[in-house]
């Protein structure tokens, strides 16, 4: 791993996990900012565990933008709350409850995609990392506001041991005044 003025690059073999998500990426940034937040971020920097989906925060976006979206996406994944994209965008993204896609027939994994919808999530665009794997890219939250989140707001066991394991990888990279304003604002 190297740590770059504007990014991170990751010297990583791409397993199918980061395909996946790389395949959904290349659709989404199309039509949407995105941010990748929670376990798969620790999956990214190195920790090995499972995971059945990947969570995603994009930006509130006009109905006529997530249409689009849910089109070109439909092409090589499918939805698993419905079929029905105007439903998805009216009871659910906007009553902030989140909406998966996977591969077509295959449900696991899947990506959690939700709006923003408080001041955290619109610092986690804002203010996300690039992490290049070869010449493809991922932005994922602040790193201080993953663990912040985890310890603070989440607090499971397995949480708790992405948020140590991050401590771990970033140990000479963190930011130790951001951290404790993340932990200060989370409480």
């Amino acid at each position: 791993m190297e740590f770059l003025k504007d990014r991170i690059r990751l010297n990583k073999a791409i397993n199918k996990l980061d395909k996946f998500v790389l395949d959904f990426v290349k659709i989404l940034k199309k039509h949407s900012d995105y941010v990748i937040i929670s376990g798969y971020v620790s999956i990214l920097f190195g920790r090995s565990r499972a995971t059945e989906d990947v969570d995603m925060i994009i930006p509130k976006i006009e109905k006529t933008v997530f249409l689009k979206l849910f089109k070109d996406l439909s092409k090589n994944f499918e939805c698993l709350n419905s079929s029905k994209p105007e439903e998805l965008y009216d009871e659910y993204l906007c009553n902030n409850t989140a909406i998966r896609f996977s591969y077509k027939e295959k449900p696991i994994p899947n990506i959690e995609l939700k709006f923003a919808k408080n001041e955290i999530d619109y610092e986690s665009l804002k203010k996300k990392i690039r992490v290049q794997m070869g010449q493809k890219e991922l932005f994922v939250s602040p790193i201080e506001l993953q663990i912040a989140f985890k310890e603070i707001v989440l607090c499971s066991d397995k949480d708790m041991e992405d948020a140590l394991h991050l401590r771990t990888v970033f140990e000479k990279n963190l930011n130790t005044i951001k951290l404790k304003e993340y932990e200060r604002r989370l409480r």
